[in-house]
């Protein structure tokens, strides 16, 4: 199975995958530099809802990818 799939995908994935966790971190910090939410456990929900999503597109991609 894992043949099946182009020699850099899993590549392009994990360079996806690290953008976007760096997107999530970076917005994370701003948001606590900036004092827009005041509330500690807000912003580390809404940290932990942005990896879980980035988790579940990186999935996404993996199980939906189409074989050429």
């Amino acid at each position: 199975m894992v043949q099946k799939f182009p020699k850099n995908y899993f590549l392009k994935v994990i360079m996806k995958a690290k953008d976007v966790l760096y997107a999530t971190v970076w917005s994370n910090i701003s948001l606590k530099k900036f004092n827009w939410l005041k509330n500690k456990t807000l912003v580390t929900s809404i940290f932990v809802a942005r990896v879980l999503f980035a988790s579940h597109v990186i999935l996404h991609l993996l199980i939906n990818k189409k074989v050429d």
